[in-house]
């Protein structure tokens, strides 16, 4: 009879623990569900900002730079403390590829 009953109890234990995790499957579901729908809601803003700064890096690049963007540029970067350079400026010269 004990072992009867201890199998019985072991039954009833993993039928609860069936109830529970299929409780737990759906609150899990209704969670990403949720989620999901919080992301999708975000994206179309996201988006649109994306395209703002899109259009407002145009626009600086157009100001910079009224005739289009050069193909060669010369910057001068100070150079303090720095062993072997014994002027007070680096030339650097950039070159800009563009494409269509």
């Amino acid at each position: 009879m004990e072992i009867e009953d201890k199998f019985d109890m072991l039954l009833r234990m993993l039928e609860e623990f069936e109830r529970k995790r299929g409780k737990a499957d759906q609150r899990r579901r209704a969670d990403f569900q949720s989620l999901k729908a919080a992301v999708e809601s975000w994206m179309p803003e996201v988006q649109k900002n994306a395209e703002e700064l899109q259009i407002s890096v145009g626009d600086c690049h157009a100001q910079k730079f009224p005739n289009g963007i050069p193909s060669r540029m010369c910057i001068k970067i100070p150079v303090q403390d720095q062993p072997g350079y014994t002027n007070d400026n680096v030339d650097i010269q950039i070159h800009v590829l563009q494409t269509s």
